[in-house]
């Protein structure tokens, strides 16, 4: 597991995070703050920003994180996450299609992409996106439900 996921599994289970957010609110203010802090610093931050419900604030750590670094497919999945709060549709199908790009064997992606196509009533895209999910993460009951919801 590389360092950005442990940061995420980390601060999904932290109960601090509204905290860090609030004491950190002032570091994105100014993008000249933002420059000294580490990358894991501010994936953790943009994650964190988002659990306490700064969704825009998270959006602008997380697009600096992708603008110096567009390979990182955990960048795109935290970026999901925040624009399903702030419900942005085509964003999210758009930054989901790109961490798709980057890592095909992330089930997430297709999960994340199949449910908004499914929110979006586009159900051919949606039972694409299933299958795929189904066929990298086999032992998922929610995929299945989502799958057999789609189907009825």
């Amino acid at each position: 597991m590389n360092v950005v996921s442990t940061l995420l599994l980390a601060s999904m289970l932290g109960t601090g995070c509204v905290v860090y957010a609030q004491e950190a609110e002032t570091a994105v203010e100014t993008e000249e703050n933002t420059s000294t802090i580490s990358s894991d610093d501010k994936y953790e931050l943009a994650w964190n920003l988002n659990k306490s419900e700064q969704h825009e604030e998270a959006l602008k750590v997380i697009n600096s994180l992708i603008a110096k670094n567009k390979e990182t497919s955990a960048y795109y999945e935290v970026k999901c996450y925040i624009l399903i709060a702030l419900k942005r549709n085509a964003a999210i199908i758009e930054t989901a299609t790109k961490g798709i790009a980057i890592d095909p064997d992330n089930h997430s992606f297709y999960d994340i992409r199949g449910n908004t196509y499914y929110f979006d009533l586009k159900p051919e895209l949606a039972r694409s996106d299933y299958q795929k999910v189904l066929q990298l993460e086999k032992n998922n009951a929610r995929y299945y439900n989502n799958y057999l919801k789609l189907l009825n």
